[in-house]
């Protein structure tokens, strides 16, 4: 499980390298103007020495304290001219985010990163049925038997999933892949592939992707169809969770996400179960933090909503 960037800081090899950049001014900002400073006081001494009258020793303390200056404040000035530099991660009206508000996240965020992953893929997976399915799985029956949980969940998404995963982490059953401003693209090199040795008989694979890049919707059919043939080769259940909807500022969304899953639902193979959140939410309400990203009850309610459809 990846912890979430946030939506001021979408990419994750930023936010690494600038976690190593940051230190490194730090220590430049405190032992160069300590050698400026001696530096200085050396040019003043010998200034002085020369009655004041050396013009090439006046231009050198002019320029040392010029450079004192420099790297006293060079950590301020980089993160001034990165707030200026707006990245937009998303290919269809995404969420920006400056490199500014990265660079100010960098070490924190990547910290979090590191104490997810920590507790990464496969924490908690110990086969244990939680007995929280209240629904069935067969599409169109009648019976009204309980139909057996999965003995793991796994959750692939974007910073979504994530939020989920922060609002209901103590599941043990659950194996979370997911990663902040993510798509189809990091899913297939990243997302899938970490998780693929954990995927097995009586495996639930939960898939939460779109929001980020909702042009991409055939190629998404397409992978997800092939992904389910192989998966169900192994024993597993490959669900499709629909993109859910926004509110506010990025209401302008909705149209998009509303093509997106009639897409989805209407080309998906018939072995891939759709889960239709989007529409249980516009039906029960929900709360966003910014538009785009749900407060912790209504991601407790999106988790609730899914066990029910396993």
């Amino acid at each position: 499980m990846f912890f979430i960037l946030s939506q001021e800081c979408g990419d994750y090899v930023l936010a690494y390298v600038f976690s190593i950049i940051k230190p490194i001014l730090r220590i430049l900002q405190m032992a160069a103007p300590i050698v400026l400073i001696v530096s200085l006081s050396i040019t003043i001494t010998k200034q002085l020495l020369s009655g004041g009258e050396n013009k090439k020793i006046t231009k050198g303390m002019i320029g040392q304290i010029i450079a004192l200056f420099i790297f006293f404040l060079l950590p301020w000035m980089v993160g001034a001219v990165l707030q200026l530099i707006v990245i937009d991660n998303f290919d269809e009206g995404g969420v920006s985010y400056t490199l500014g508000s990265c660079w100010e996240q960098a070490e924190e965020l990547t910290g979090e990163i590191k104490q997810a992953e920590d507790k990464a893929v496969g924490t908690g997976n110990t086969g244990t049925s939680l007995n929280t399915n209240t629904g069935s799985n067969q599409t169109g029956s009648s019976q009204s038997q309980t139909p057996q949980s999965p003995a793991t969940r796994i959750f692939i998404g974007d910073s979504r999933t994530v939020g989920m995963h922060s609002a209901v982490r103590n599941n043990q059953n659950d194996i979370w892949s997911c990663l902040s401003s993510q798509g189809l693209s990091w899913m297939k090199k990243t997302g899938v592939p970490q998780i693929e040795d954990k995927i097995g008989k009586n495996t639930a694979v939960i898939i939460l992707m779109g929001v980020n890049d909702l042009g991409n919707v055939d190629k998404y059919i397409t992978y997800i169809n092939q992904q389910e043939s192989k998966w169900r080769k192994k024993g597993a259940k490959t669900y499709f969770v629909s993109v859910m909807p926004t509110d506010g500022n990025r209401s302008d969304l909705n149209t998009k996400i509303n093509s997106f899953n009639k897409k989805m639902k209407n080309n998906l193979s018939k072995k891939v179960q759709y889960i239709d959140a989007n529409s249980y939410l516009k039906s029960k309400g929900f709360k966003t933090t910014d538009g785009l990203h749900y407060t912790n009850d209504t991601y407790q309610k999106i988790y609730q909503y899914i066990q029910t459809k396993l």
